[in-house]
């Protein structure tokens, strides 16, 4: 296994449009790092330099610490699985699998043992003589990671390997891939534009836009402390509420928060310090998880009251759409909830769990240094 470092890696195209403007990003060894975000948002790119698929424009690619830049697919023992699952229809699941060892000559007994160890750890023994057109497409997706795996690669790439899975075997093969992951300790890079994929399968998640990093860290770090406004609105099902709000000042040593006319309240201890290098008046915006918007509560630090806009039930807990004095925020909680649209009720919200963010800027207030 490597770690691959990329330092101020650019890619251009035809010299004027830059899909990458300068991206420094490290994938340690043993771990599977996800490159997440909206279509368009160049993290396919950055997965096909890393492979050595598409040429960088400047910068370096390092695999520990060779320059693999120049390098081609080949000379940098990479693996590839694409969502299509690109496998020989007419062949076995087991001579699927040897492919790329018979290919190179490797001896018989050899190419033996390594399929045989593969199709172990994939649970594919039962299956290894059957055609691969018969197969369902996530034992399909499992013969084309054991086809990469049985290359003993120093990185393998996942290139939206669950798009074609209905949901039940997307579910399964997740599981399945990052058992396998931590199972083998194999440095591994996974794009995706599914958060939920990212967040359950990923050590930790770069979120991308525009070619530009927002954020590279744990899921749990990511979710919880949100770097930008971006990331905020990205990560989350449903997406964090984002209101408009303004610094109100001080007051008895508090920091006053202005939601509207007649919504104010004290921000607590741990944004203090950001409020107070903003001028009174600075336009904020404040997010909110839609779990933690309490309906019709006996208590809370703020009440507000609302019209339901609309009523979404989904099982084990049901997604309310609001209409309040300060904006239009979704809700979610345990089912079911016994609600229609026009239906009138009270919001309650508490400012501990409330996220700051410069409106200029995006960022986010807890994250700026002095």
């Amino acid at each position: 296994m490597k770690e691959v470092r990329l330092e101020r890696v650019t890619k251009s195209y035809d010299g004027a449009t830059l899909a990458i403007p300068g991206i420094d990003l490290v994938c340690n060894r043993g771990e599977m790092l996800a490159l997440l975000g909206p279509s368009g948002c160049g993290k396919s790119t950055t997965l096909k330099m890393i492979a050595g698929i598409e040429s960088i424009s400047d910068g370096a690619i390092f695999f520990d610490d060779v320059d693999v830049s120049d390098l081609d697919t080949a000379s940098r023992n990479v693996a590839m699985v694409f969502e299509d699952y690109a496998l020989y229809p007419h062949l076995s699941v087991f001579d699927n699998i040897a492919f790329p060892l018979s290919i190179r000559g490797m001896p018989r007994a050899e190419i033996s043992e390594r399929v045989e160890r593969v199709l172990k750890l994939l649970a594919l023994r039962d299956i290894s003589g059957e055609k691969v057109q018969q197969l369902s497409g996530g034992a399909q997706q499992r013969v084309s990671i054991g086809r990469a795996l049985v290359r003993e690669p120093d990185l393998i790439m996942f290139d939206e390997p669950l798009s074609h899975l209905d949901s039940d075997q997307k579910v399964q093969l997740r599981t399945e891939i990052k058992r396998l992951q931590q199972t083998s300790k194999l440095t591994s890079v996974l794009v995706t534009h599914d958060q939920n994929e990212a967040i359950s399968m990923a050590d930790r998640i770069a979120v991308m836009d525009r070619g530009v990093l927002q954020q590279v860290d744990t899921p749990t770090a990511i979710y919880n402390c949100p770097a930008n406004i971006f990331v905020a609105s990205f990560i989350g099902e449903p997406p964090m509420n984002l209101l408009d709000a303004n610094y109100g000042g001080e007051l008895f040593g508090q920091s006053r928060v202005q939601f509207a006319e007649n919504c104010r309240f004290a921000a607590g201890d741990q944004v203090l310090d950001a409020l107070q290098r903003r001028d009174t008046g600075a336009a904020l915006v404040i997010g909110i998880r839609p779990e933690r918007v309490l309906i019709n509560p006996s208590q809370a630090s703020l009440l507000l009251d609302g019209k339901v806009y609309a009523h979404e039930p989904g099982g084990d807990s049901d997604v309310v759409t609001i209409d309040t004095a300060i904006g239009r925020i979704v809700a979610e909680a345990p089912a079911p909830l016994l609600l229609a649209e026009g239906d009138s009720l009270q919001v309650g919200l508490e400012p501990e769990h409330f996220h700051y963010f410069c409106k200029e800027s995006g960022r986010n207030l807890l994250l700026e240094t002095p």
